[in-house]
Parts: structure tokens; sequence; C-alpha cells
């Protein structure tokens, strides 16, 4: 039990969720039009949303990652990360649920059907997510490099 509260693996978790949301938001800036058509699929947002949710999404995730990367807010990245990852698995959730077969977007598209492993591996990084959240202390934070000890 010790070790889920050892700061030093929330460290790791928040190093792990970094990477994965700037390397799922790359391929998506470099085609938003593809994006935008994952994000239509689901059927979850009138059609005037989808496009700005296409552009919009990519920078938040590759906000979220950088400072959960750097160790910036890390407690308030996670927490976006956490919300985000609730959404993605109710949009998930509702794809499966009414039979709608598509790709989820999550990685850029064609290569990542919706199916159990992909609502397993978000609620993993929700999970992480909530670990970050509640025990990181800023170890391996670009912050914890300008704290003096008294």
């Amino acid at each position: 039990m010790k070790l889920l509260r050892d700061d030093r693996l929330a460290a790791l978790f928040r190093l792990v969720l970094g990477v994965v949301f700037v390397y799922a938001a790359l391929p998506k800036l470099g085609d938003p039009a593809a994006f935008a058509e994952d994000v239509g699929n689901y059927q979850l947002l009138p059609d005037w949303l989808v496009h700005p949710t296409a552009v919009l999404l990519p920078g938040v995730e590759i906000a979220l990652g950088v400072a959960l990367l750097l160790g910036l807010v890390p407690r308030g990245a996670a927490l976006g990360v956490g919300l985000l990852m609730l959404l993605f698995l109710g949009a998930e959730g509702h794809a499966l649920a009414g039979g709608i077969d598509i790709d989820c977007g999550c990685f850029g598209g064609g290569s990542d059907s919706i199916s159990a492993g992909t609502i397993l591996r978000n609620v993993g990084l929700l999970s992480a997510a909530a670990h970050v959240f509640l025990f990181d202390r800023g170890r391996l934070a670009f912050a914890s490099l300008y704290r003096t000890s008294a």
C-alpha cells in the first residue's frame, strides 16, 4: 500500500500521461479535417461544434501534456486530464452502446476502433491521472528546480 502513495510513482504516471497526451495531439494538429471527421462520427455534437472542437481539443491536450511533463501545476493538469478522460470514456461508451463502429480518433485517424480495449486503456489513463492528482508532490518537476530548503 505504501508504494501506491509513493510520489515517485505519481511522477512516473505524470510523465507517462504527459507523453501520451502530447503524442495523441500531434497527428490531430497535422490533419485537423480528418480529426473533425472523427469527432463528427461520434454523433454527439451539433455540426456547428464539430470543427471548433476538433481545432481546440489538440491544443488543450498539448497544454495539459506539457504541463504534466514539466510538472507545472501537476494537480490542475491531472484534473484536466481526468476530466478529458471521463469525456472520452462517455463518448466511447455512447458509441459502443449505440453500435456505432468508428475509429476512436485517439491518436489520429484510421487505426484504433473503439473496443473494450480502448475503454480499458482509457480507464487506466484516468486512474493514472487520479493518482497524480492525489499523490504528486512535485518530484521530477520543473518547478522543483527553484525550490529551496528552509
